[in-house]
């Protein structure tokens, strides 16, 4: 991934704002994007596992 090319801080807030109303989302949540093919050896299984272990971690914290 070019990481020059594909970079969120760039986007001006208000335009930021517009894409995640589009899509639903307020304002302070935040979104993860994969791309690619839907195989075993890309690790999106690993990337789902994760997520869900911050998510009980921050839930954790907020009790």
């Amino acid at each position: 991934m070019d990481v020059q090319r594909f970079r969120p801080d760039d986007i001006p807030y208000e335009e930021m704002r517009k894409i995640k109303n589009k899509m639903g989302l307020m304002d302070d949540e935040k979104c993860i994007l994969f791309v690619g093919n839907l195989i075993a050896r890309k690790g999106l299984h690993l990337l789902i596992d994760a997520a869900n272990h911050v998510i009980r971690e921050k839930n954790s914290k907020l009790s």
